[in-house]
């Protein structure tokens, strides 16, 4: 007579695949990488880059002086926002709804694709495709 033999696999968070979430941030990235057993680190991905071996998707430019001032702030009420930020505020709110089916966003990224892709294609100020 066989006996039954069941496993149970759990995979880390870490390393589960990103198809929900196509777009990520390097830093991710390099964590996921790592969580699957492809030894990679910040230095590694620039030298890859630079050696046109491996690009990103897209490219995310934050001003610099928002990052400053998001960094000595507790949120963003305690600070002045200018009103040149405001294209990287609204793409940063649409690409954080767009994961939610409750925000419009979340439609309008089903119609229109991922607000990264229509960022590329209306030329958003803030978002570049890395020249190869």
């Amino acid at each position: 007579m066989s006996k039954k033999v069941e496993f149970t696999f759990q995979i880390t968070s870490k390393a589960r695949s990103r198809d929900d979430d196509p777009y990520i941030r390097h830093t991710n990235f390099i964590d996921y990488c790592n969580a699957n057993k492809v030894d990679l680190s910040e230095n590694f991905l620039e030298a890859f880059e630079k050696n046109g071996l491996l690009y990103p998707c897209v490219r995310v430019l934050k001003p610099r002086e928002l990052l400053r001032r998001e960094c000595r702030a507790a949120n963003r009420s305690t600070y002045k926002i200018r009103d040149e930020w405001m294209p990287f505020i609204n793409l940063e709110d649409r690409i954080n709804e767009s994961h939610f089916w409750q925000f419009n966003e979340f439609q309008e990224a089903i119609k229109f694709g991922h607000p990264l892709e229509r960022a590329i294609r209306e030329k958003h100020p803030f978002v570049f495709e890395p020249r190869l």
